[in-house]
């Protein structure tokens, strides 16, 4: 009787999966997008004009690009004209600027002066008329500062020279004195055969001396007064450009370069 109970539980089972396979509808509709799809690409591939078509927008792409020839020229014909016309404000206004700085507010800075030169030679402010002066005030017993600067002012010299060419003859070296009581003319010659040939070397009276430093705004003072002649003398580290009128242009620190010095000098040249 079991045996007979199995067997029926055996064919029950084998015609309730049978029924279930046959109604399924997801079976369908697999089947169906299947045929569906694979109608669909063999179409698509077959298809010579959707070929042709898709070569074509394809070949258009890659000739434009994300930026055409056009905007290229274009882009670079505004950038030349903005460059040039940049130059030409700027020229504009270098022009403005020289030899008006008095207008603009400049300061009062230099003014007539009467010295000696190296061979004893009275000399005042109206014999650099028409010559650019780069002034310079220190001492012949300066152990460092003094022959550091005058190195840069002689290797500035030379940068502009090689430069500008004749035209740095425009600009004459200067060396005042702050140390009147050794610095005699004949000392001052000696001691500018180190520097740059052009160099033109001043001294004069402790009241001349004293009236031009003013003038420039120059700070001097003896580290020591007791009437020996072993002192140094401290002083302003400036060197002052002045145009060929007369009127203070700019100056330049201990930190400016050779390099920086003449490349200012040379804008107004």
């Amino acid at each position: 009787m079991v045996m007979s109970m199995i067997t029926r539980l055996a064919s029950y089972r084998r015609l309730l999966l049978l029924n279930t396979i046959r109604h399924n509808p997801i079976s369908k509709e697999v089947g169906c997008y299947s045929s569906v799809s694979s109608s669909f690409k063999s179409m698509f591939h077959s298809s010579p004009r959707l070929s042709v078509q898709k070569e074509e927008a394809e070949s258009q792409s890659d000739s434009k690009g994300p930026i055409g020839w056009k905007t290229v020229g274009a882009t670079f014909a505004l950038g030349s004209g903005l460059l040039f016309l940049y130059a030409q404000m700027k020229d504009r206004k270098m022009e403005k600027l020289r030899y008006n700085q008095k207008d603009l507010g400049q300061p009062a800075i230099g003014g007539p002066f009467e010295l000696l030169d190296t061979n004893g030679k009275v000399v005042t402010d109206e014999d650099f008329r028409g010559k650019f002066m780069l002034i310079y005030f220190g001492f012949t017993f300066c152990p460092d500062v003094c022959p550091e600067e005058l190195n840069k002012m002689t290797e500035a010299m030379n940068i502009l020279e090689k430069r500008v060419g004749s035209s740095a003859d425009k600009v004459v070296p200067v060396f005042i004195s702050v140390d009147p009581q050794r610095d005699s003319s004949n000392q001052i010659k000696s001691y500018l055969k180190d520097f740059h040939s052009r160099f033109v070397g001043l001294t004069g009276t402790p009241e001349q001396v004293e009236k031009v430093a003013k003038s420039y705004r120059v700070f001097f003072s003896k580290d020591k007064n007791d009437g020996s002649d072993d002192y140094l003398v401290d002083h302003s580290i400036i060197t002052y450009l002045v145009a060929p009128d007369g009127n203070f242009i700019t100056f330049f620190g201990k930190s400016t370069s050779a390099d920086d010095m003449a490349k200012k000098i040379a804008e107004y040249l």
